[in-house]
């Protein structure tokens, strides 16, 4: 026989709480604070449950879903450490948009400036305009200033003066 659900675990609040507030001649409903009960926050146990949740949501970029979770509490806020089997924000989200990979980048600042200048930049260029063209060069960076960081990244104002 299956026990049936106590009146305060209905309202998540200890046992005591619930019995003071009946012997007040309060309602149990509105006791509030420490007297609650903690709810254990359960999270998508696999990375495709919590992937599908996200894509039914129709959130679309890594800032979105951040912003977003609050909508399904089973959402982790961190999917990228938590689950072992994590590829990419574009593979969990079906949006199918990743950032380059490092091996399939050139190797230093200097060769992504002077590809870029080919491209069209010029030494007044920004890194908005930068944005505009990475995409013509399979071998830029999306975000050079990330990739090159540990490899003596200039700033954007020096990238556009190497020598073309």
């Amino acid at each position: 026989m299956k026990d049936k659900e106590k009146p305060w675990e209905k309202l998540k609040i200890s046992r005591g709480a619930w019995f003071r507030a009946r012997a007040e001649g309060r309602d149990p409903a509105t006791v509030k604070g420490r007297n609650r009960v903690p709810q254990v926050r359960r999270f998508y146990r696999t990375l495709k449950t919590a992937s599908e949740a996200a894509q039914r949501l129709g959130i679309r970029t890594k800032t979105e879903y951040r912003e977003r979770i609050p909508e399904d509490l089973k959402l982790k806020s961190n999917p990228d450490t938590h689950y072992s089997n994590w590829t990419n924000w574009g593979d969990f989200l079906g949006t199918g948009r990743n950032r380059r990979k490092a091996e399939n980048c050139y190797a230093t600042w200097q060769q992504a400036a002077k590809a870029a200048l080919r491209l069209g930049c010029t030494r007044t260029s920004t890194s908005t305009e930068y944005r505009e063209i990475w995409r013509q060069d399979p071998k830029l960076p999306s975000h050079p200033d990330e990739m090159y960081e540990a490899k003596g990244w200039p700033g954007w104002d020096k990238f556009f003066l190497v020598n073309g």
